[in-house]
């Protein structure tokens, strides 16, 4: 949770076998909620649910989501795209905070995200890795996962 001068904001990670979100802001995801993978990681995807209070909903936000091991090292994988060095897996953009139609800025308003991981990242088994979830330079939230032998 980030506490704000108003209020905190909240979030959820969750962990699915895959995740498709719509134009409505709903996720449509399948094996929702695991904790346990083999190695190398299949195709799967990180979902986040962020509500946003009041006083968030008209500015956007910085989301910055980490894959670290149980030391909080960044994991990497695959490369930068420059000098071909191994690049952090990290996921940046930013939230638009508008209210949607049909909801007044005196509520809370739910935004859904899904993000879709390539299969084939060699994990090491028997090690715990955790997503992280910074939203304005903030840490907010985190869920963390076990590799075991395949």
């Amino acid at each position: 949770m980030i506490e704000k001068e108003s209020g905190p904001m909240h979030a959820t990670v969750l962990l699915a076998n895959s995740a498709l979100g719509d134009s409505t802001g709903v996720v449509h995801a399948l094996g929702l909620g695991w904790s346990h993978t083999g190695t190398p990681l299949g195709q799967s995807a990180v979902v986040v649910f962020l509500e946003l209070e009041p006083h968030e909903q008209h500015s956007a936000h910085q989301l910055r989501l980490e894959l670290v091991d149980e030391d909080g090292n960044p994991i990497t994988f695959g490369t930068n795209g420059v000098d071909g060095d191994p690049a952090p897996l990290t996921i940046e953009g930013k939230i638009d905070g508008l209210v949607r139609p049909g909801e007044t800025a005196c509520t809370s308003t739910s935004h859904a995200i899904a993000f879709t991981i390539a299969a084939g990242m060699p994990l090491s088994a028997g090690t715990r890795y955790e997503w992280r979830l910074d939203i304005d330079q903030s840490f907010l939230a985190r869920r963390s996962f076990a590799v075991v032998d395949s």
